[in-house]
C-alpha cells in the first residue's frame, strides 16, 4: 500500500523458539524517496482457536457447532520514532531482541473434516506513514516446553498370566517398553525399546506390534470437549525365540519420523488452554499359540517437537543499510490454566 517501491521485511535468526528464549532479529526497511512517516511498531501476537461440528444420523447432519478463541499474548513495542515525521530516502536495519514469556504453549495446526485447531504466533512490523500504514506479518514457531508428567508415562511395565484352551496355565509373561529418548524432533529416528521376559512362561511370543498414536483434547467456550486418537504408524516384528541368549531384551523398533512429516510437522506436542496434543506408542504381544491369551499391552508417552535450524537470508543487491539503535522487548503473557 502507499509507496509501491517501499519494502519492509523481518529477518529472524532461528526457525523455532522455546518459551523463555531470546528472539534476535532485524526489521529491514527501504524508503525509496523522502516520505512522511511517524514511527515503526513491532507487535507479538499469539492466539489459540478451535472449531468443530458434531453430527447425528446416517445423513451426518450437523447438530452442534463448538468453537473457542484464546489470545495468548498481544503486545506491541515502538521500535523507532522519526524526528519531524520525516523519513529520508535510504536503507535501514532496526535490530531487536524479544525475550519470550515462559508460559506459552507450542505452535500447532490441525485440520480435518469439520475440525480445525491451531496455536499460532506472529510478528508484525508496521510503519505508521502517510497516506496509510505499511505492514508485514511473519509467523514464528514455538516449541512446547517439557511436560513433567510425561516423564512418568514414558516407561510401561505389565505382567500377564497367559492361559489357553480349557484354562490351561502357561505361566506369566513380563513386558516392559520405553522410548530411547525423552523427546524427538520431527526428523529424528524414534526408537521404542521392548524387553520381554518369558522365563516363567512355557510358550513363545510370536509377534511384537508397536503402533504410534496422536491423541488430542479440544475444549470449547460452552464447556464441550472433543477427544481424538489417530493412528500415525504401525510396525510388527517377529520376537526372538526362547533359545536366544537375549530373550527379547532391549529389542529396538525404530520409526523414521521424517517419513511421517505430513502427519506430524504442524501437529507437534502442545499443551494450551483449548488444545492438548500428545504422542504415544502402544506395544502389544501376540503369542505363538493361537489359543493362548490374553495379549500383553502397554502404552507409553513421549513428546515430538519442531526441528530447529538456523535461517539463512540472502543479502539483497546494493544493500548498504544504516544500522539504527537496537531495542529490547520483554513482553509478559498471562499464566496458563491447568
Amino acid at each position: 500500500m502507499g509507496n509501491k517501491n517501499l519494502s519492509l521485511y523481518i529477518k529472524l535468526d532461528d526457525s523455532a523458539y522455546s518459551p523463555g528464549d531470546y528472539i534476535q532479529g532485524d526489521i529491514c526497511l527501504k524508503i525509496p524517496s523522502a516520505m512522511r512517516v511517524e514511527s515503526l511498531i513491532l507487535q507479538l501476537f499469539g492466539v489459540e482457536s478451535v472449531h468443530w461440528e458434531d453430527f447425528s444420523g446416517e445423513e451426518k447432519a450437523a447438530i452442534a457447532t463448538h468453537q473457542a478463541k484464546n489470545v495468548i499474548i498481544e503486545k506491541a513495542l515502538t521500535v523507532y520514532i522519526w524526528s519531524q515525521c520525516l523519513g529520508k530516502k535510504g536503507q535501514y536495519v532496526f535490530p531487536f531482541t524479544i525475550i519470550l514469556p515462559n508460559s506459552m504453549p507450542g505452535s500447532f495446526s490441525y485440520e480435518a473434516s469439520m475440525i480445525k485447531a491451531s496455536i499460532k504466533y506472529y510478528l508484525t512490523a508496521t510503519l505508521i506513514s502517510t497516506p496509510e500504514p505499511y505492514s508485514l506479518t511473519q509467523e514464528i514457531k514455538l516449541i512446547q516446553p517439557h511436560i513433567e508428567h510425561n516423564s512418568d508415562l514414558s516407561v510401561g511395565c505389565v505382567s500377564t498370566a497367559i492361559t489357553g484352551c480349557c484354562m490351561l496355565n502357561y505361566g506369566v509373561l513380563f513386558l516392559r517398553a520405553r522410548f530411547d529418548k525423552t523427546s524427538y524432533a520431527t526428523d529424528d529416528i524414534l526408537g521404542v525399546i521392548v524387553d520381554i521376559d518369558h522365563a516363567k512362561c512355557s510358550i513363545n511370543v510370536g509377534i511384537i506390534e508397536v503402533t504410534l498414536f496422536r491423541s488430542m483434547l479440544l475444549r470449547s467456550n460452552d464447556g464441550s470437549q472433543k477427544i481424538l486418537k489417530e493412528r500415525i504408524s504401525q510396525k510388527s516384528v517377529r520376537a526372538r525365540t526362547r533359545n536366544s541368549l537375549l530373550i527379547n531384551e532391549g529389542l529396538r523398533i525404530p520409526f523414521a519420523l521424517a517419513n511421517l512429516e505430513s502427519e506430524i510437522k504442524e501437529k507437534c506436542t502442545t499443551k494450551g488452554q483449548l488444545i492438548n496434543c500428545s504422542y504415544s506408542a502402544h506395544v502389544r504381544t501376540v503369542m505363538d499359540s493361537g489359543c493362548a491369551g490374553p495379549e500383553s499391552e502397554v502404552e507409553i508417552w513421549t513428546e515430538i517437537k519442531p526441528k530447529v535450524t538456523k535461517t539463512q537470508h540472502p543479502k539483497p543487491k546494493k544493500w548498504k543499510p544504516v544500522f539504527m539503535p537496537a531495542v529490547r522487548f520483554a513482553p509478559s503473557a498471562p499464566p496458563l490454566e491447568n
